[in-house]
């Protein structure tokens, strides 16, 4: 069954009344559609105070093409950087850059580290998005990242140890998925 995507308006006025009900961080991607163009332009009808409760985490490295509508994963630096400066332009503040569908490699990538280094001034923390231990053990062996997101429900028992493993690591983790992106609501 195809998603029903939400227009901007009906998207801003969700957002909106997830803000007057409290919720102050924001999750988005250039991979999920419109979404940073839709809560920039929410982000932009706050007042300066309200913008700065926020926090928006953003992620470079997987794109969506509204051709297709499929995303495409891009970890060569132009289109990671290319990503980024969207984002910033997109977003008034970003407070986290995660790296979408990171592998060992690209996390422990001297060229990458230092190309996300750059942006360190604008955005204050950087993260990585990993689905597997490999990729979340790169994360957590590298004194870089800040954060480390990963999908947690009973569909990945086998990444349960990485909250102690990221504790000790100081890592502030992130889960993404908890119910299984709603599957587990048909249990």
């Amino acid at each position: 069954k195809e998603m029903k995507v939400p227009s901007e308006e009906e998207a801003i006025d969700f957002l909106r009344k997830a803000f007057g009900a409290g919720i102050r961080v924001f999750d988005t991607a250039p991979a999920y559609g419109k979404s940073e163009e839709y809560l920039g332009k929410f982000l932009d009808k706050l007042s300066v105070a309200e913008r700065q409760e926020c926090f928006i985490a953003t992620k470079c490295g997987e794109e969506y093409d509204f051709n297709s509508r499929l995303t495409r994963v891009d970890h060569s630096l132009g289109g990671i950087e290319k990503s980024i400066k969207r984002s910033l332009k997109q977003l008034p503040v970003v407070s986290l850059l995660q790296v979408h569908k990171a592998t060992p490699a690209l996390v422990s990538d001297k060229a990458v580290l230092n190309l996300l280094a750059r942006y360190k001034g604008k955005i204050p923390f950087m993260g990585v998005c990993a689905t597997d231990n490999a990729t979340a053990e790169a994360a957590l062996a590298s004194n870089f990242f800040d954060f480390l997101q990963f999908p947690y429900n009973r569909g990945h028992p086998e990444l349960l140890t990485l909250f102690s493993r990221a504790h000790k690591a100081g890592k502030i983790v992130l889960v993404s998925r908890p119910f299984a992106s709603g599957a587990l609501f048909v249990d």
